[in-house]
């Protein structure tokens, strides 16, 4: 009879106040209690990639510009598994007060 609104992804991801460049620290998973940097930011996905976290392998054919191989590279993780990461100490993303420069 009621018919639900649907939540779009991008309304809920786009307020976050992590950045990239910003120091964040794992909640949970394998990699529990690690730091890393951003280095990138899907707010339409609310995923994150961060620095030697959540490494992937991939196989790549040889080519004539490249070397065939095994490589390492980073994969997304959700938003709400990482913390901002401040001097040593976890903080709460909403309580962030940045300098402007």
């Amino acid at each position: 009879m009621f018919r639900r609104r649907k939540i779009k992804s991008k309304d809920v991801f786009t307020k976050h106040s992590l950045k990239t460049g910003d120091e964040v620290v794992i909640l949970s998973g394998d990699e529990k209690g690690k730091t890393g940097k951003i280095m990138d930011f899907n707010r339409k996905n609310g995923k994150i990639l961060v620095q030697g976290i959540n490494l992937l392998t991939h196989f790549s054919k040889k080519s004539e510009t490249e070397e065939g191989g095994l490589q390492k590279k980073e994969g997304w993780l959700p938003v709400s598994k990482v913390m901002f990461y401040l001097d040593g100490k976890k903080c709460r993303s909403d309580k962030i007060k940045r300098e402007e420069k």
